[in-house]
C-alpha cells in the first residue's frame, strides 16, 4: 500500500504511534521523546523519511515542535493559527506550521456537528470562495482541512467526495498541494 500511495505522488506524513498516545501539556519529556524516535524509526524500516508531522488528536505538549525538529521533521501541521504558513521557532530551528481549519474536517462537520455531505462540502468550497476574494489585498491563502477515511471514506459519502475533489481540482484559481509543495513554495522569496 505505502508504495501505491508513494509511487502516485502522495505524501505521507506521520501521525505518531496510536491516537491512543496523545501529546499533551501533562506528559513527560523522555516519553514523548520515546514516540517520536519510535515513530521515525518505524517509517525508516519502510523506507520512509516524512518530513510533516500531524500529532494525534492535534495535541502537543510543551516539547513537542522541539523534539519534532530534533527528529527531523519540519512542517507541522496541529496548528490553526492563521491561513498562511507560519514559521514557529524551536530549540533546533524553524518548523512550519501549515494551518488547519479544524472547523472544516469531515469528522466535525459530518459526525460531530450532524451536517449532511452537501453542506459539508458548500462549506467548504465557501471558504475556498472567500480566501480567494482576500488573495489580491493579503496574496494566496490556505484551506486546509482533512480527510478521515472512516467519516468521507463511507461508500455512501464517495459520491459526494468526488464532488468535492472535482470542484477543486477544476478551479483554476486553487493550487491542490502536498505539505512538501507548500513548504517549499513557502521558503521561495517572491
Amino acid at each position: 500500500m505505502i508504495e501505491a500511495i508513494t509511487s502516485a505522488g502522495h505524501e505521507v506524513a506521520a501521525y505518531g504511534l496510536a491516537t491512543d498516545r496523545i501529546h499533551w501539556g501533562g506528559l513527560d519529556r523522555a516519553t514523548e521523546e520515546q514516540w517520536i524516535a519510535e515513530v521515525r524509526q518505524r517509517f525508516a524500516a519502510a523506507g520512509l523519511a516524512p518530513r510533516t508531522w500531524l500529532s494525534p488528536a492535534r495535541q502537543q505538549s510543551f516539547a513537542t515542535l522541539d523534539l519534532l525538529a530534533a527528529y527531523g521533521f519540519d512542517v507541522c501541521l496541529d496548528w490553526e493559527a492563521d491561513t498562511v504558513p507560519l514559521a514557529m521557532q524551536t530549540e533546533r530551528g524553524a518548523i512550519l506550521s501549515l494551518p488547519l481549519s479544524n472547523e472544516l474536517d469531515d469528522r466535525t462537520l459530518l459526525l460531530d456537528r450532524r451536517q449532511s455531505e452537501e453542506d459539508w462540502i458548500d462549506q467548504l468550497l465557501e471558504a475556498v470562495a472567500y480566501t480567494q476574494t482576500e488573495a489580491p489585498r493579503r496574496g494566496g491563502q490556505m484551506v486546509g482541512f482533512t480527510l478521515t477515511p472512516y467519516v468521507s471514506g463511507q461508500p455512501f459519502r464517495i459520491a459526494s467526495l468526488r464532488r468535492l475533489l472535482a470542484a477543486l481540482a477544476a478551479d483554476p484559481e486553487t493550487w491542490c498541494a502536498t505539505a512538501t509543495q507548500i513548504a517549499e513554495a513557502a521558503a521561495t522569496p517572491a
